[in-house]
């Protein structure tokens, strides 16, 4: 018989550090702004927004939206912001092969304006398979400007970042959620018009079906 003592693992000197500080893993000091959608519902400090009969669902740590045939408007969820200087980020899926003219992003809105900017990557024929776009208009249902940003990218999940620096958005993407590369800087001044007061996450939804998700929502700065 072996007498031999147990071992006790220590997960710290087990596992590497790339693993221990993965972007999916939960902060250890989180934000009041952040959500990794655990639970059934939805946190009481988001408010869901647009138009349709879009239907949100929490489950499995991952906030769903879903909805049938729409043309052409953003719907998601938001919360109040504070701070002239921040910087979020999501990790957000397309369910399925993609159809065209879904998004997955950030939004932002001035409610003095009403104003609103959509940060996302969609499916579009037009620029790629999967493109960055940024739309613009006076409310979420309603949108005067489309820029397609001439990258396109073969995949259906994204780690994405926005930044307002108090002047620019800054919006950003990554394929493995460490290192973020710039897609865009707009002019808050240009678009939004005012001072930004609510973010969240949403999509646009132009075509025949939507089914996007996103892992968690996180303030990181």
């Amino acid at each position: 018989m072996n007498s031999g003592m147990r071992g006790v693992s220590n997960a710290k000197a087990v596992l590497p550090d790339w693993v221990l500080r993965h972007p999916d893993n939960p902060p250890t000091n989180p934000s009041v702004w952040d959500d990794e959608f655990n639970g059934n519902a939805l946190h009481p400090k988001w408010t869901t927004v647009g138009a349709g009969t879009p239907i949100h669902t929490v489950s499995n740590g991952s906030y769903r939206i879903t909805e049938g045939a729409l043309n052409g408007v953003v719907k998601g969820i938001e919360q109040p912001i504070s701070g002239n200087r921040w910087k979020i980020r999501t990790l957000a899926h397309f369910n399925s092969c993609g159809v065209n003219f879904d998004s997955v992003g950030f939004i932002v809105r001035c409610s003095t304006t009403t104003r609103v900017d959509h940060y996302s990557m969609m499916h579009h024929s037009s620029w790629g398979y999967f493109a960055p776009i940024h739309f613009h208009g006076p409310s979420y249902i309603s949108w005067t400007v489309e820029v397609g940003l001439n990258q396109w990218y073969m995949k259906n999940k994204f780690y994405l970042e926005l930044e307002y620096d108090g002047t620019n958005f800054i919006f950003k993407h990554s394929a493995d959620g460490f290192n973020f590369y710039s897609i865009s800087s707009t002019a808050q001044a240009t678009y939004l018009a005012g001072v930004p007061t609510h973010f969240g996450v949403g999509s646009w939804h132009n075509g025949p079906s939507l089914d996007v998700s996103y892992s968690w929502f996180r303030r990181v700065s």
